[in-house]
């Protein structure tokens, strides 16, 4: 293209400038500043037009010819011309108010004493304890703690907590007063139509109802007084009128509870309120008939009022803020004509000097300090840009036909506050999760134990009663009675679901002063307010599946009956939301009566949810609730998509068309189909709905359910893990990620009962693999011949047998047995399946099991004898499996191998760092450390073949170090008068399980050099009856458990909380002895008994 010619001015200078348009406009600009002076970045160009350029269409006249001429102006030019348009406006107003205002010195002055009166009564201390009595104090003093720790403040600081109680008294007063368009007919109580004002009688004027509005019964003629009252005495009595005995009423309470305030006067009809708040440091604005806080542009930008004159009154002083309530301020001051500017700071300066006459210099000092600092904040406040994210509203409260002969109802007639560019808001949502879980374990004991659905029903019922109960006691110091024919106390082998489920609501047990149960606060009570309502909710929910459900069982309990591993603690933000309580995060509190409303929804909506810390996760499945009232509101169309990199690309992973919610408060699962892939972030979008452009979209709730697994390669908790349905699932020890798992799915209950939409075998299974294995469908694994070639060809059994039971093989009592006075033996081990290792010097050996001379003896006495017992217990297991013909090689072949052993000390560092106890994490790099130094010691080169071959990589003896700790026991031993402690391997785990109550316990015999297993003195057993023991005695069973991974410090059967995914729960523990059943029937190996 032909260059181009243009006549350039600046100021008073005139450039010719050549333009190329293949350059563009940014070599045009850097032309210009060669010429100007003026950068790029600071120049407005504009057509001789005063069109400005902004790109090179611009350059071109609509003909299509060529602009000749063009004008250059600096941004700061530009800004101070703008200075100069708002100073000629002001002066402008100026003019108008000394034409205008001499005459209203007085009237300005009447209407502000007018109001100075009502707003001393405030300071009476006997109208601000009746104030007091009215309100649920400890009611609003919970929702302002529930309103902090719904952000992650659970310990809030005396400002904030002040600050969250001013906004709940608020809405409670928006709920408790009550508007009058037009009063009830006193005679009939139906409606009424305004006829004319009337007189007052004494009684009204006594408090101060000088005006008095007459209606006609639209029924029976009767006429009905409305006199509208103006001493908040009376107010607190009637509860009842419109801005002025509000905005007059709810100052009082205000002032009752200590908060400084003043009544703000708008002369263009309408009242309110402002309050310091100590939390964020200023006055802010509360409107009690909107139920609005802290948004001051509410009238003029919302109502589209013509403000003049706002002015705050106060005990001790008046002021003119007007300022912070307009953003038009040259507009405003123009209607200022009452009286001159100078007139009104006279005023309200007299006023305020008659209200302080009363108070000491230091007082009025202070008081003049903070009308200095207000003012000052009005001063910066007006010039501030306008939040244009913030949708305010019209007039909310009135008839329709009041605000529209006020011009007050706004551009949208049903709009709200409300905001459509989001913040990115936290979800504090775990103790959601938790109560999800809780429950779920719970019915797994009710269906373990086969209890019917009907008495299932009856004792959720009953739980939701002692949850209601507590909910209606005062929330500082919760507690209920418990009932004593309730279910869940009262067996034994549901006590630690209970205990779990009551743990998820920071709940547990007390034991009263006449012996009955109770359940009180085990924690923040904030907490336990929080999670009452979702445990409520979900108690209700769950209570209307089960009636549903044809047949009780393990099988029906997955989604949607019940919940598992619902996603929380992740980071959401939506295209817009309601303000202040229909935002995104009430979506995900598991609430009913919560909601999240995007009022411009039907034009297209989403939501943006991504994990915590960036962590991947693969999504099974979601639920949606529909919200509690309009259907039209409902969602119809949506997709769902995952995103691998934070949210920069997305990925479809779930389509979902024309759907209908048929209730109120109705939940629909999805599980996901069309793709399931690792994300760390996902997204929820409806598209346009061009019929029904107005129509807001909410939710009630919503759940993501995952699917359980981490990002890393981490060990297989066991080799065989039992799956409630009939089957045992076995690893063949393949990587991550085949195929093999949709053959899993369709294998074990079908395609609709599959693993992943299953949570039974999603807890069972997947939960505890923390990597993903190829796996082979096998017939319920129950080898009896292991058990004959193990134990029954070598065990005496007195009164017992080998069978299968319902939780596994274990030893049942084959007859009935009364109690005794002495312990009766019932099995009698023999030395073949024990290997032990004295903890004093010296230390016991059996020439059958290690021949006398063997070099493992030297290996054996170099270790300490105190404190390195495990690491002689595993050469011992070393050089057993390196027999042939022994007992303990066949057994080697069932153990755990070392890709398999649950044992932190097989864990890599970087396993270990995340750990959220990293006190554990230091202990278990310290015994690794300790085990390495005696194996480089003991396993060098030199070493003959017949000890090398036992141990020939450190990872070996590290498992044979977990194996024998894990399978370890300790027992006391007598021989004559010698007393050995002794540390003893035997997989006694592998045949007799464990129960709340053992019946069985351990002697060592050396006469016959046998073990024996014996049933407690004066224990009842009967027919039938299965065999249970403690496998460990005293405090070393929870330090074993705290020490090597299977449970926590604080509650040994608590699993131990990854940073990531990863757990290693109870299940796990168990498995590793090849135990099957629930938690609550090993609860007593937590205890030091």
């Amino acid at each position: 293209m032909a260059t181009q010619k243009f006549l350039v001015r600046h100021k008073d200078s005139t450039y010719e400038v050549d333009y190329n348009a293949e350059t563009g406009l940014e070599v045009l600009r850097c032309q210009l500043y060669s010429l100007t002076l003026v950068p790029p970045k600071s120049q407005n160009i504009y057509r001789k037009d005063n069109f400005p350029v902004k790109d090179d269409s611009d350059l071109l006249a609509d003909s299509g010819s060529s602009v000749e001429e063009l004008r250059v102006v600096s941004m700061e030019e530009d800004v101070a011309s703008a200075s100069t348009m708002e100073t000629s406006d002001k002066e402008l107003a100026r003019l108008l108010q000394e034409y205008y205002a001499s005459p209203g010195k007085k009237e300005f002055e009447k209407r502000i004493q007018s109001h100075i009166r009502g707003v001393l009564m405030y300071e009476d201390a006997v109208l601000q304890e009746e104030a007091r009595k009215t309100v649920p104090v400890d009611e609003l003093e919970e929702k302002a703690l529930i309103s902090l720790a719904k952000e992650g403040n659970f310990i809030p600081s005396k400002a904030e907590q002040d600050h969250a109680f001013l906004l709940q008294l608020l809405f409670w007063f928006k709920k408790s007063f009550r508007w009058v368009n037009s009063p009830p007919c006193d005679a009939c109580g139906r409606e009424t139509s305004f006829i004319n004002r009337g007189t007052a009688s004494a009684s009204e004027l006594e408090y101060g109802a000088s005006n008095v509005e007459l209606f006609g019964c639209n029924s029976c003629s009767r006429i009905t007084r409305f006199p509208r009252y103006n001493d908040p005495r009376k107010l607190l009595e009637t509860r009842r009128g419109r801005c002025g005995e509000w905005a007059n009423c709810f100052t009082l309470y205000c002032r009752a509870f200590g908060f400084k305030s003043r009544l703000i006067l708008d002369f263009s009809d309408h009242v309110w309120t402002e309050c310091f708040s100590d939390c964020i440091g200023r006055w802010m604005h509360l409107d009690p008939c909107e139920g609005v806080y802290d948004n001051p542009l509410l009238y003029e930008k919302g109502w589209k009022k013509k403000l003049s004159y706002i002015i705050g009154i106060a005990k001790d002083g008046v002021c003119d803020v007007t300022k912070r309530y307009t953003r038009k301020w040259p507009e405003v001051l123009s209607r200022r004509v009452l009286t001159s500017e100078d007139d009104v700071s006279a005023v309200l300066a007299d006023i305020t000097r008659e209200c302080r006459r009363g108070l000491s210099s230091q007082e009025c000092a202070i008081l003049g300090d903070c009308d200095k600092k207000a003012a000052e904040e009005l001063g910066k406040g007006h010039d501030s840009n306008d939040d244009d994210s913030i949708a305010l509203p019209g007039r909310q409260s009135g008839d329709k036909e009041w605000r529209l002969a006020r011009s007050e109802i706004g551009p949208e007639e049903n709009s709200s506050l409300s905001c459509f560019s989001c913040p990115i808001r936290t979800c504090i949502d775990d103790h959601v999760k938790s109560i999800y879980n809780a429950l779920f374990l719970l019915l797994c004991s009710f269906a373990h134990e086969r209890v019917s659905r009907e008495k299932t029903l009856e004792n959720i019922q009953m739980l939701k009663s002692l949850l209601v109960d507590l909910r209606n006691s005062p929330f500082r110091r919760r507690r209920a009675l418990v009932n004593p024919w309730f279910l869940f106390f009262t067996e034994s082998k549901m006590l630690s679901s209970v205990d779990g489920f009551l743990s998820a609501l920071s709940l547990k047990k007390d034991l009263e002063g006449d012996g009955s149960l109770s359940v009180c606060l085990s924690g923040n009570p904030i907490k336990v307010s929080m999670a009452l309502p979702v445990a409520l909710d979900a108690l209700d929910e769950l209570m209307y599946n089960l009636e549903n459900v044809k047949r009780f069982g393990m099988e029906p309990l997955s989604l949607p009956v019940v919940k598992f591993n619902r996603l929380c603690s992740g980071s959401v933000q939506a295209s817009g939301e309601e303000l202040p309580v229909g935002i995104v995060t009430s979506a995900f509190d598991g609430l009913r009566l919560s909601k999240w409303e995007e009022p411009n929804g039907a034009r297209g909506a989403w939501i943006v949810y991504k994990l915590l810390d960036g962590e991947m996760q693969e999504l099974v499945a979601y639920e949606l609730m529909s919200a509690d009232d309009a259907p039209e509101r409902d969602p119809k169309d949506w997709i769902v998509e995952g995103s691998d990199d934070g949210g920069c690309t997305w990925v479809v992973l779930d389509t979902q068309h024309s759907q209908f919610f048929d209730s109120r408060f109705m939940r629909k699962t999805y599980r996901v189909e069309l793709e399931r892939r690792m994300s760390n972030a996902f997204r929820w979008v409806t598209p346009l709905e061009p019929l029904s452009l107005n129509v807001n979209l909410e939710f009630c709730i919503i759940d993501l359910h995952l699917f359980c697994k981490h990002t890393k390669m981490q060990r297989l908790p066991w080799p065989t893990i039992r799956l409630h349905g009939g089957f045992s699932v076995m690893s063949d020890s393949y990587v991550a990620g085949s195929p093999a798992i949709d053959c899993l799915e369709s294998n074990i209950l079908g395609a609709r009962n599959s693993v992943l939409a299953n949570p039974i075998l999603q807890y069972e299974c997947f939960c505890r693999l923390t990597t993903c294995h190829t796996f082979f469908l096998l017939p319920k694994q129950a080898d009896p011949d292991f058990y004959k070639i193990g134990y029954v060809r070598h065990v005496r059994a007195y009164g017992v047998e080998f069978k299968e039971g319902p939780d596994g093989f274990g030893v049942f009592a084959s007859r009935d047995v009364e109690p005794t006075r002495r312990a009766r033996v019932i099995m009698e081990i023999p030395l073949e399946l024990m290997l032990t290792i004295s903890q004093k010097i010296p230390w016991m050996f059996f020439p059958d099991i290690v021949p006398i001379g063997h070099p493992i003896f030297d290996i054996i006495n170099s270790a300490n004898h105190e404190t390195d017992w495990d690491l002689r217990l595993a050469c011992l297991l070393l050089f057993a499996f390196d027999c042939e013909d022994n007992f303990w090689q066949l057994y080697g072949d069932f153990l755990p191998s070392d890709n398999e052993c649950t044992s932190l000390l097989l864990a890599e560092e970087d396993e270990l760092s995340e750990l959220q106890d990293q006190s554990l994490a230091v202990t278990m790099k310290e015994q690794q450390q300790r085990i390495l130094e005696f194996w480089e010691k003991n396993w060098h080169s030199g070493v003959p073949l017949k000890i090398k071959r036992l141990a020939d990589d450190f990872e070996r003896f590290l498992w044979a170090v977990g194996i024998a700790q894990s399978r370890c026991i300790n027992l006391r031993m007598r021989i004559g008068a010698l007393v050995q402690d002794a540390n003893m391997l035997i997989p006694y785990a592998d045949m007799l399980n464990h129960s709340f109550q053992p019946n069985c316990l351990l002697h060592w015999r050396f006469k016959d050099r046998m073990l024996e297993v014996m049933i407690n003195a004066g224990q009842h057993i009967r027919k039938g009856d299965e065999m249970t023991i403690n496998y460990m005695h005293g405090k070393k069973n929870n330090m074993f458990m705290q020490r090597y991974g299977f449970s926590s410090p604080t509650n040994p059967w608590d699993s131990i909380q990854f940073s990531g995914n990863s757990k290693i729960h109870l299940d796990s523990f168990l498995s590793a002895f090849n135990i099957a059943g629930l938690p609550d029937e090993f609860y007593h190996n937590s205890e030091d008994t």
